[in-house]
């Protein structure tokens, strides 16, 4: 059984990785540590060392280390479980309301004429629906979703309600 006491994040103080372990400290009550890395390889070679007991990650820059068994996935922080692992829990299954995925999407300066937002909008749209690009996003676990830039700007300002809400209660500042 792991000791819940140590989580690592692979990101600075601040990060989308330090603020899903406050929201889990949060739902769950119990204490665990930030230790920040420079980046995902050095907190996936201290977790395979049993540097760290845990550690948020981004699928895709875990899966081969998952499929040789160096790595072992406990929970997904979206709402449904992994395609690719459907015997791994979501924490929203055990916490409610729990959310934290991390997302990709495709911005421009505000005041861009609408025409071209729209022809932005089209083209990826066209490109995410490709079948070999869609098969391969969802390999690395990735939930194609093309939106309307209003969906994509409604979804954005309501991360931002979530993710400040995680950083009013832990007093957490950027690095």
């Amino acid at each position: 059984m792991m000791d819940a006491t140590t989580i690592l994040t692979c990101s600075a103080l601040g990060s989308a990785s330090h603020l899903t372990m406050e929201m889990l400290k949060s739902a769950a009550g119990f204490h665990m540590t930030h230790i920040p890395y420079r980046g995902a390889g050095p907190a996936v070679t201290d977790l395979i060392g049993g540097t760290t007991q845990a550690a948020f990650l981004v699928p895709g820059n875990v899966q081969q280390f998952v499929k040789e068994g160096r790595l072992r996935l406990l929970a997904s922080t979206g709402t449904k479980r992994f395609a690719s692992s459907p015997d791994v829990p979501t924490l929203n299954e055990t916490y409610k309301d729990f959310e934290a995925t991390s997302w990709i999407g495709l911005l421009a300066p505000g005041g861009t004429p609408t025409p071209i937002i729209d022809r932005y909008n089209r083209e990826i749209v066209k490109i995410l629906n490709q079948p070999d690009i869609r098969k391969r996003l969802q390999e690395m676990e990735f939930e194609v979703i093309a939106s309307s830039p209003k969906q994509f700007s409604d979804w954005i300002k309501t991360e931002i309600r979530r993710w400040g809400t995680v950083i009013k209660a832990t007093g957490t500042k950027a690095e």
